[in-house]
């Protein structure tokens, strides 16, 4: 019976080694349900934008608190457009800055940079109607710690896994 105990022991200790140090050990910091949500949240606050006229402040108030200030400025000038109306986006049909639309499985992958204090949530995209001008490629979203809040700070697509991304994973 004892020796029984000592192997369950033994195998607890090694599984949990193992488990904290290959692989999922550089993501133990990360809650994947936290910043899938904070990916959904943001991506329906982008959406909503092409639904309805808003003031540059309600545009503001509604985005900032899920991205960073450089990173409302790159979407506002990419994406939103003032007429008389007020503030709008025209369309999601050119993504450039607005959240992937990831399928949140595990071809989701997050990597955390604890150097830089950055986490990159990407996936591979599969190549779409065989069209060579949407041939499978990466999409990423970074996001960054301000105020001890997470926030999206950017939006990158690559061919091959960025090179970043590489070192975090080895």
């Amino acid at each position: 019976m004892r020796t029984f105990i000592y192997k369950v022991v033994f195998i607890f200790f090694i599984s949990f080694f193992a488990f904290h140090f290959i692989g999922l050990g550089k993501v133990n910091k990360v809650d994947r349900e936290e910043v899938f949500a904070l990916l959904h949240t943001t991506r329906n606050i982008q959406e909503e934008f092409t639904n309805k006229y808003y003031t540059y402040e309600q545009l503001y108030n509604k985005l900032s608190p899920f991205v960073t200030d450089s990173f409302f400025q790159a979407f506002t000038d990419t994406h939103i457009t003032q007429t008389s109306k007020g503030y709008i986006a025209l369309g999601t049909d050119v993504n450039g800055l607005y959240i992937p639309k990831f399928s949140y499985s595990n071809g989701t992958k997050i990597s955390y940079d604890e150097q830089n204090d950055l986490i990159y949530i990407y996936e591979k995209m599969p190549n779409i109607n065989d069209a060579s001008n949407h041939p499978s490629h990466y999409e990423y979203v970074v996001i960054s710690k301000e105020d001890n809040k997470l926030k999206v700070s950017g939006i990158l697509q690559s061919k091959e896994l960025l090179t970043e991304v590489k070192q975090i994973n080895n």
